[in-house]
């Protein structure tokens, strides 16, 4: 009898599956936790450089504009002079706003742009950099240039294109030039 209470007898429960499940499914919230908190990081990376590029695209797209003002204007001008020769002569225009903003916008008042009506050029809305035209003493070139300090450091960008008079006409650089964009 001894011998049959021990065949029939059903083996106690083992609770190692149990605890296996439980340390998989630990080990699955764990992973899920860490790639978590990586896909985290780089999105807000990711969102960082997206800004810093929107910042900076108005910076490359005024200074093209006013190059390209500059050049229209210059030319237009050089032609309403009828059968007389003119020499086409580059200016300066003043730096707007006066000062380089550090880490924050300017609205610019429309009497800012008074002088550079001459190339149909004005911001109307909040601008992140200060704009500029220098020209060479002898006007026959000239440099528009956009500065700004995005993150308020202290340390500004500068973005610069070159306009040239040459050949009787004015020509625009192809490239823009960049130092710290993302300052």
């Amino acid at each position: 009898m001894l011998a049959w209470r021990t065949m029939n007898r059903t083996p106690p429960k083992s609770k190692t599956p149990a605890l296996v499940i439980v340390l998989i499914v630990a080990a699955v919230l764990g992973a899920v936790v860490v790639i978590g908190g990586v896909l985290f990081s780089l999105a807000i990376v990711g969102v960082t450089r997206y800004l810093a590029a929107a910042k900076t695209a108005e910076a490359r797209n005024a200074v093209g504009i006013i190059a390209r003002n500059i050049a229209r204007e210059s030319e237009q001008e050089h032609a309403s002079e009828g059968g007389t020769t003119k020499v086409i002569t580059l200016r300066s225009f003043p730096p707007v706003p006066a000062d380089v903003q550090h880490g924050r916008k300017y609205l610019s008042a429309p009497s800012d742009w008074a002088p550079w009506k001459a190339i149909k050029f004005e911001m109307n809305v909040p601008q992140y950099y200060q704009y500029e035209v220098r020209a060479a003493a002898d006007g026959q070139s000239a440099e528009v240039i956009a500065r700004g300090d995005l993150d308020g450091d202290g340390r500004t960008s500068l973005f610069s294109l070159k306009v040239l008079v040459e050949n009787g006409g004015v020509v625009v650089a192809p490239t823009i030039d960049e130092t710290d964009p993302d300052e």
